[in-house]
Protein backbone atom coordinates (compact mmCIF):
# COMPACT_ATOMS: atom_id res chain seq x y z
CA UNK A 1 0.00 0.00 0.00
CA UNK A 2 2.82 2.27 -0.31
CA UNK A 3 1.77 5.53 -2.34
CA UNK A 4 -1.49 5.71 -1.22
CA UNK A 5 -2.77 8.00 0.99
CA UNK A 6 -3.63 7.49 4.42
CA UNK A 7 -7.11 8.31 3.58
CA UNK A 8 -6.98 5.58 1.09
CA UNK A 9 -5.59 3.25 3.39
CA UNK A 10 -7.74 3.85 6.59
CA UNK A 11 -10.99 3.63 3.37
CA UNK A 12 -9.34 0.41 2.46
CA UNK A 13 -8.64 -1.46 5.64
CA UNK A 14 -11.99 -0.55 6.53
CA UNK A 15 -13.75 -1.73 4.08
CA UNK A 16 -11.15 -5.05 4.05
CA UNK A 17 -12.48 -5.30 8.32
CA UNK A 18 -16.11 -5.34 6.95
CA UNK A 19 -15.62 -8.00 4.63
CA UNK A 20 -13.52 -10.41 6.96
CA UNK A 21 -15.65 -9.43 9.76
CA UNK A 22 -19.54 -9.88 7.65
CA UNK A 23 -17.62 -13.38 6.04
CA UNK A 24 -16.77 -14.72 9.77
CA UNK A 25 -20.50 -13.94 10.83
CA UNK A 26 -21.69 -15.34 8.23
CA UNK A 27 -19.68 -18.34 8.83
CA UNK A 28 -20.51 -18.35 12.70
CA UNK A 29 -17.75 -17.06 13.89
CA UNK A 30 -16.80 -14.71 16.62
CA UNK A 31 -15.46 -11.14 15.97
CA UNK A 32 -12.55 -11.84 19.07
CA UNK A 33 -10.08 -15.28 19.33
CA UNK A 34 -6.88 -16.90 19.53
CA UNK A 35 -4.47 -16.75 16.02
CA UNK A 36 -1.20 -17.97 15.45
CA UNK A 37 0.72 -15.87 13.40
CA UNK A 38 4.86 -16.56 12.46
CA UNK A 39 4.59 -19.15 15.38
CA UNK A 40 3.27 -16.56 17.78
CA UNK A 41 0.08 -17.25 19.23
CA UNK A 42 -2.44 -13.94 19.56
CA UNK A 43 -5.27 -12.98 21.41
CA UNK A 44 -7.28 -11.07 18.96
CA UNK A 45 -10.32 -8.62 18.71
CA UNK A 46 -10.49 -7.74 15.17
CA UNK A 47 -12.66 -4.95 15.83
CA UNK A 48 -9.50 -3.19 16.85
CA UNK A 49 -6.58 -1.72 14.66
CA UNK A 50 -3.72 -3.43 15.57
CA UNK A 51 -5.19 -6.42 15.73
CA UNK A 52 -6.96 -6.64 12.73
CA UNK A 53 -3.68 -5.98 11.41
CA UNK A 54 -1.80 -8.39 12.93
CA UNK A 55 -4.45 -11.12 12.48
CA UNK A 56 -3.70 -9.78 8.46
CA UNK A 57 0.08 -10.32 8.73
CA UNK A 58 0.21 -7.19 8.22
CA UNK A 59 1.14 -4.83 11.25
CA UNK A 60 4.80 -3.30 10.98
CA UNK A 61 6.57 -6.28 9.10
CA UNK A 62 9.30 -4.01 7.99
CA UNK A 63 10.10 -3.28 11.50
CA UNK A 64 9.65 -7.20 12.18
CA UNK A 65 12.05 -7.71 9.47
CA UNK A 66 14.65 -5.46 11.20
CA UNK A 67 14.50 -6.71 14.55
CA UNK A 68 14.95 -10.53 13.42
CA UNK A 69 18.12 -8.95 11.12
CA UNK A 70 19.45 -6.95 13.84
CA UNK A 71 18.75 -8.81 17.36
CA UNK A 72 21.13 -11.52 18.22
CA UNK A 73 20.42 -15.12 19.64
CA UNK A 74 20.78 -14.84 23.25
CA UNK A 75 20.65 -10.99 23.11
CA UNK A 76 18.60 -8.16 25.12
CA UNK A 77 16.14 -5.80 23.90
CA UNK A 78 14.20 -3.26 25.60
CA UNK A 79 10.52 -2.79 24.16
CA UNK A 80 9.69 0.98 25.79
CA UNK A 81 6.30 1.55 25.18
CA UNK A 82 5.28 -2.17 24.59
CA UNK A 83 1.88 -1.28 23.68
CA UNK A 84 -0.02 -4.97 23.50
CA UNK A 85 3.34 -6.42 22.88
CA UNK A 86 3.51 -7.24 19.22
CA UNK A 87 6.92 -6.33 19.11
CA UNK A 88 7.68 -7.58 22.80
CA UNK A 89 6.92 -10.93 21.36
CA UNK A 90 8.69 -10.92 18.04
CA UNK A 91 11.55 -9.80 20.46
CA UNK A 92 10.94 -12.49 22.64
CA UNK A 93 11.56 -15.15 20.15
CA UNK A 94 14.29 -13.68 18.35
CA UNK A 95 16.62 -13.56 21.11
CA UNK A 96 15.49 -16.99 22.48
CA UNK A 97 15.85 -18.88 25.71
CA UNK A 98 19.26 -17.09 26.30
CA UNK A 99 17.90 -13.71 25.79
CA UNK A 100 15.96 -11.03 28.07
CA UNK A 101 13.81 -8.79 26.77
CA UNK A 102 12.07 -5.78 29.09
CA UNK A 103 8.93 -4.80 27.89
CA UNK A 104 7.34 -1.18 29.57
CA UNK A 105 3.94 -0.59 29.57
CA UNK A 106 2.01 2.35 31.72
CA UNK A 107 -1.69 1.62 30.52
CA UNK A 108 -3.63 -1.00 32.45
CA UNK A 109 -5.39 -2.15 29.32
CA UNK A 110 -2.45 -2.79 26.88
CA UNK A 111 -0.37 -4.79 29.99
CA UNK A 112 -3.06 -7.21 30.36
CA UNK A 113 -3.24 -7.86 26.81
CA UNK A 114 0.64 -8.72 27.06
CA UNK A 115 0.23 -10.38 29.64
CA UNK A 116 -2.53 -12.42 27.84
CA UNK A 117 -0.16 -13.06 24.95
CA UNK A 118 2.63 -14.37 27.40
CA UNK A 119 0.16 -16.91 28.62
CA UNK A 120 -0.78 -18.05 25.24
CA UNK A 121 2.79 -18.49 24.88
CA UNK A 122 4.53 -20.26 27.29
CA UNK A 123 7.87 -21.05 25.45
CA UNK A 124 8.73 -17.44 25.04
CA UNK A 125 7.80 -16.70 28.80
CA UNK A 126 11.58 -16.47 30.70
CA UNK A 127 13.06 -14.48 28.32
Amino acid sequence: MTGLSTKSKLTIATLLNRVILGGRAILGKPDQGVFTRNSIRYSLDLREGIDFAVYLSRYERDLTKALERLLPSGGIAVDAGANVGIHTLAMTQVVGAKGKVFAFEPTCFAVEKLRNSLALNPSLQGS
